[in-house]
Protein backbone atom coordinates (compact mmCIF):
# COMPACT_ATOMS: atom_id res chain seq x y z
CA UNK A 1 0.00 0.00 0.00
CA UNK A 2 1.55 3.48 -0.76
CA UNK A 3 1.78 6.60 1.57
CA UNK A 4 -0.15 10.08 1.23
CA UNK A 5 3.32 11.15 0.66
CA UNK A 6 3.72 8.64 -1.65
CA UNK A 7 0.56 9.01 -3.94
CA UNK A 8 1.32 12.53 -3.86
CA UNK A 9 5.17 12.21 -6.07
CA UNK A 10 3.67 9.75 -7.90
CA UNK A 11 0.90 12.41 -9.06
CA UNK A 12 3.62 15.22 -9.36
CA UNK A 13 6.12 13.31 -11.41
CA UNK A 14 3.27 11.94 -13.30
CA UNK A 15 2.35 15.63 -14.69
CA UNK A 16 6.07 16.00 -14.95
CA UNK A 17 6.30 13.05 -17.22
CA UNK A 18 3.49 13.86 -18.88
CA UNK A 19 5.11 17.17 -19.96
CA UNK A 20 7.91 14.76 -22.12
CA UNK A 21 5.12 13.02 -23.88
CA UNK A 22 2.89 15.60 -24.58
CA UNK A 23 6.51 17.08 -26.18
CA UNK A 24 7.22 14.06 -28.36
CA UNK A 25 3.44 14.25 -29.32
CA UNK A 26 3.77 17.88 -30.52
CA UNK A 27 6.98 17.18 -32.78
CA UNK A 28 5.39 14.10 -34.30
CA UNK A 29 2.08 15.34 -35.06
CA UNK A 30 3.07 18.83 -36.16
CA UNK A 31 5.77 17.18 -38.71
CA UNK A 32 3.90 14.32 -39.31
CA UNK A 33 0.25 15.52 -39.56
CA UNK A 34 0.43 19.10 -39.67
CA UNK A 35 -2.28 19.01 -37.22
CA UNK A 36 -1.70 22.58 -35.83
CA UNK A 37 -4.97 22.98 -33.20
CA UNK A 38 -3.85 19.32 -31.53
CA UNK A 39 0.00 19.92 -32.56
CA UNK A 40 -0.58 23.67 -30.40
CA UNK A 41 -2.43 22.16 -28.04
CA UNK A 42 -0.48 19.35 -26.77
CA UNK A 43 2.42 21.75 -26.90
CA UNK A 44 0.38 24.34 -24.28
CA UNK A 45 -0.42 22.10 -22.35
CA UNK A 46 3.47 20.64 -22.08
CA UNK A 47 4.50 24.39 -21.39
CA UNK A 48 1.83 24.81 -18.67
CA UNK A 49 2.31 21.31 -17.20
CA UNK A 50 5.76 23.46 -16.14
CA UNK A 51 4.44 25.40 -13.70
CA UNK A 52 1.72 22.81 -12.86
CA UNK A 53 3.93 20.63 -11.30
CA UNK A 54 6.38 23.21 -9.47
CA UNK A 55 2.99 24.59 -7.95
CA UNK A 56 1.35 21.31 -6.81
CA UNK A 57 4.67 20.18 -5.51
CA UNK A 58 4.62 23.04 -3.11
CA UNK A 59 1.31 23.20 -2.53
CA UNK A 60 1.29 19.77 -1.41
CA UNK A 61 4.91 19.70 0.59
CA UNK A 62 6.13 16.70 -1.68
CA UNK A 63 8.82 18.33 -3.54
CA UNK A 64 12.26 15.82 -3.70
CA UNK A 65 15.73 15.77 -5.21
CA UNK A 66 14.50 12.62 -7.56
CA UNK A 67 11.27 15.02 -8.59
CA UNK A 68 13.52 17.99 -9.18
CA UNK A 69 15.80 16.21 -11.51
CA UNK A 70 13.09 14.99 -13.53
CA UNK A 71 11.58 17.99 -13.92
CA UNK A 72 14.41 19.45 -15.28
CA UNK A 73 14.40 16.54 -17.65
CA UNK A 74 10.94 17.92 -18.99
CA UNK A 75 12.16 21.62 -19.10
CA UNK A 76 15.29 21.02 -20.95
CA UNK A 77 13.51 17.88 -23.13
CA UNK A 78 10.33 20.43 -23.95
CA UNK A 79 12.73 23.18 -24.98
CA UNK A 80 14.92 20.75 -26.93
CA UNK A 81 11.91 19.60 -28.77
CA UNK A 82 10.87 23.42 -29.74
CA UNK A 83 14.00 23.83 -30.89
CA UNK A 84 14.11 21.07 -33.39
CA UNK A 85 10.50 22.12 -34.35
CA UNK A 86 11.75 25.31 -35.34
CA UNK A 87 14.67 23.65 -37.24
CA UNK A 88 12.51 21.40 -39.10
CA UNK A 89 10.32 25.04 -40.32
CA UNK A 90 13.28 26.45 -41.22
CA UNK A 91 14.83 28.61 -38.36
CA UNK A 92 18.45 29.04 -38.92
CA UNK A 93 20.40 26.03 -37.49
CA UNK A 94 22.90 28.14 -35.56
CA UNK A 95 21.14 29.99 -33.00
CA UNK A 96 18.72 27.14 -32.09
CA UNK A 97 21.79 24.73 -31.75
CA UNK A 98 23.54 27.54 -29.37
CA UNK A 99 20.39 27.01 -27.35
CA UNK A 100 20.66 23.43 -27.81
CA UNK A 101 24.01 23.84 -26.22
CA UNK A 102 23.57 25.78 -23.31
CA UNK A 103 20.97 23.97 -22.65
CA UNK A 104 22.60 20.18 -22.72
CA UNK A 105 25.82 21.82 -21.52
CA UNK A 106 24.09 23.60 -18.23
CA UNK A 107 22.38 19.70 -17.91
CA UNK A 108 25.63 18.05 -17.61
CA UNK A 109 27.18 20.93 -15.33
CA UNK A 110 24.83 20.25 -12.91
CA UNK A 111 25.78 16.80 -12.18
CA UNK A 112 28.79 18.04 -10.91
CA UNK A 113 28.99 18.56 -7.32
CA UNK A 114 31.14 21.17 -5.77
CA UNK A 115 30.62 21.10 -1.50
CA UNK A 116 27.73 18.97 -2.16
CA UNK A 117 26.01 21.83 -4.37
CA UNK A 118 25.73 21.91 -7.93
CA UNK A 119 28.01 23.54 -9.76
CA UNK A 120 25.32 25.46 -11.40
CA UNK A 121 22.12 25.35 -9.53
CA UNK A 122 18.96 26.05 -11.20
CA UNK A 123 17.60 29.36 -11.36
CA UNK A 124 13.93 29.36 -11.98
CA UNK A 125 13.14 33.00 -12.13
CA UNK A 126 15.76 33.41 -15.16
CA UNK A 127 15.53 29.55 -16.02
CA UNK A 128 12.04 30.10 -16.98
CA UNK A 129 12.90 34.09 -18.71
CA UNK A 130 14.95 32.06 -20.96
CA UNK A 131 12.65 29.15 -21.69
CA UNK A 132 9.50 30.77 -22.36
CA UNK A 133 10.41 32.64 -25.67
CA UNK A 134 11.43 29.35 -26.91
CA UNK A 135 8.05 27.64 -26.14
CA UNK A 136 6.09 30.45 -26.92
CA UNK A 137 8.42 30.96 -30.64
CA UNK A 138 7.13 27.54 -31.46
CA UNK A 139 3.34 28.03 -30.11
CA UNK A 140 3.28 30.82 -32.77
CA UNK A 141 5.28 29.00 -35.53
CA UNK A 142 2.34 26.20 -35.73
CA UNK A 143 0.07 29.05 -36.19
CA UNK A 144 2.34 31.59 -38.40
CA UNK A 145 1.92 32.64 -41.22
CA UNK A 146 -1.61 30.97 -41.86
CA UNK A 147 -3.52 32.33 -38.44
CA UNK A 148 -1.22 35.09 -37.87
CA UNK A 149 -0.09 36.29 -40.86
CA UNK A 150 3.99 36.87 -39.57
CA UNK A 151 6.26 36.43 -42.20
CA UNK A 152 8.70 34.11 -41.21
CA UNK A 153 11.56 36.07 -41.50
CA UNK A 154 10.59 37.97 -38.27
CA UNK A 155 10.96 34.29 -36.98
CA UNK A 156 14.05 34.16 -38.05
CA UNK A 157 15.40 36.99 -36.38
CA UNK A 158 13.10 35.91 -33.16
CA UNK A 159 15.29 32.79 -33.18
CA UNK A 160 18.88 34.27 -33.45
CA UNK A 161 18.10 36.73 -30.75
CA UNK A 162 17.42 33.71 -28.11
CA UNK A 163 20.44 32.52 -29.76
CA UNK A 164 22.13 35.09 -28.89
CA UNK A 165 20.28 35.35 -24.99
CA UNK A 166 21.35 31.54 -24.66
CA UNK A 167 25.14 32.13 -26.10
CA UNK A 168 25.32 34.99 -23.65
CA UNK A 169 24.00 33.67 -20.54
CA UNK A 170 26.24 30.34 -21.09
CA UNK A 171 29.20 32.70 -21.35
CA UNK A 172 28.32 34.46 -18.23
CA UNK A 173 27.58 31.55 -16.13
CA UNK A 174 31.24 30.21 -17.28
CA UNK A 175 32.69 33.28 -16.51
CA UNK A 176 31.07 34.30 -13.28
CA UNK A 177 32.08 30.35 -12.26
CA UNK A 178 35.35 29.66 -13.47
CA UNK A 179 36.81 29.57 -9.88
CA UNK A 180 34.40 26.89 -9.21
CA UNK A 181 34.52 24.97 -12.46
CA UNK A 182 38.59 24.47 -11.91
CA UNK A 183 38.49 24.03 -8.69
CA UNK A 184 35.94 20.95 -9.71
CA UNK A 185 38.36 19.16 -11.99
CA UNK A 186 40.78 19.39 -8.93
CA UNK A 187 38.02 16.81 -7.03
Amino acid sequence: MLSLRQKKLILIQSITLSRALAGLGFITIALNCHNNIFSTALLSYACISDMLDGFVARKLSSTSNTGGILDLFGDKFLTIISLTYAIARGMPILPCSLAILREVFLLSMRNILLDGKPLFPPQRLLGTLTILPVWLGAILLLQAPEVLQIPLVIFKYYYWMIGLIFLSNLVYKITYNWKQILLSFEQ
